[in-house]
């Protein structure tokens, strides 16, 4: 394997993750003994059939629901699919920390509604409490499941992130000058690998001997620890940075504008190219779509058994997208002929990228 890895050890776990999202979120909160907050909205208290049986929606949330990342776009997905069905939704968030009162609050939730949308970062609260409540449905976002590793009654959706960075790795091997490349993280689990994976190997399938350091901080929203993380790997030579990270990015930006050097950015999940004229790319991920096609699956008794993984096949999901002072004619060539080899089946990625998918 080539490339330098700086990795703090002692992560044990098994499914966390911050994505983003940029839209602003609404509504109105009242403190919860949980410890989060909670709301009821989502149109009229109106419900509709089910396999015979009405349902109403509980949204889970580990953070606030209006971090304009990870949490909100779940959030959004699950008010938004409230609407479209007319159905009541209860939200209880900022769950994350405390797993007891995680568990009660998802408890509580899973008493009042058919079905309870619960993100991954409290999936070790969830998991317990779906065992014992086979009767209500449980989807997690960002969550990827192998039969019999959650009860029948518990479904993952995920965007596998290593098929989007694969041509990102690509084109930032064709920016780089020095060969060397950085990549900031919050804690690493499985999917999050992928992301590595794909921007590591898709640098390297252009030029074997690209360099990629990599630095693992203590949060998806650590803009110090970015900082920091960032400002080494530019000190040690990268000139070229993927930060997979929330509100972390911004302190990656500071890094780089502050070193007075030319160094480029890629970022996750959400369009950010008008955050800097450096910012070359995002590999999109949009989880409140997701959730969206996810609670559909669940009225029209369609669930994943157990998990849906989307790679590059549904664009409005997961899709990689330069920025557009970046869409040069070589870039756009690289990124769309690698893209339709994959898709096409022609390109054949390792496991470690796409999760086996």
């Amino acid at each position: 394997m080539h490339g330098v890895r700086k990795r703090k050890r002692g992560w044990a776990i098994a499914a966390v993750v911050c994505l983003a999202l940029v839209a602003a979120a609404c509504g109105s909160d009242s403190k919860s003994s949980s410890g989060g907050s909670r709301e009821s909205s989502g149109g009229s208290s109106a419900t509709v059939s089910k396999n015979g049986k009405d349902f109403t929606i509980g949204n889970a949330i580990g953070g606030p629901r209006n971090d304009q990342a990870y949490f909100q776009s779940v959030y959004e997905g699950a008010q938004t699919a409230a609407k479209t069905y007319g159905v009541k939704l209860s939200v209880a968030d900022s769950l994350e920390g405390d797993q007891a009162a995680a568990g009660d609050a998802i408890r509580n939730l899973a008493t009042g509604n058919k079905l309870v949308i619960a993100d991954i970062t409290i999936a070790s609260s969830v998991l317990p409490v779906a065992a014992q409540m086979a009767d209500t449905t449980f989807i997690v976002p960002s969550g990827f499941y192998k039969p019999g590793e959650a009860s029948a009654n518990v479904f993952g959706y995920v965007t596998i992130y290593g098929y989007p960075t694969y041509p990102m790795g690509q084109i930032a091997a064709k920016l780089t000058k020095t060969k060397k490349l950085g990549y900031v993280t919050g804690p690493v689990f499985p999917i999050e690998r992928t992301a590595f994976e794909g921007f590591k190997r898709g640098a390297q399938s252009i030029d074997p001997s690209i360099q990629v350091i990599e630095t693992v901080i203590s949060g998806y929203s650590d803009v110090p620890g970015a900082k920091q993380a960032a400002s080494a790997q530019i000190a040690s030579g990268a000139d070229v940075l993927y930060g997979f990270v929330d509100a972390g990015f911004v302190g990656i930006q500071q890094a780089a504008q502050e070193s007075g050097k030319d160094v480029k950015l890629f970022s996750p999940v959400v369009d950010r190219c008008d955050r800097g004229d450096n910012i070359v790319g995002n590999n999109r991920s949009d989880i409140s779509k997701m959730v969206e096609l996810a609670v559909k699956d669940y009225v029209d008794g369609n669930l994943p058994k157990p998990t849906r993984a989307y790679n590059l096949d549904v664009p409005e999901v997961q899709r990689f997208e330069l920025c557009p002072k970046w869409r040069k004619p070589d870039l756009v060539k690289q990124a769309d002929d690698t893209i339709a080899k994959i898709k096409s089946g022609e390109l054949k990625l390792p496991t470690e990228v796409t999760a086996g998918t």
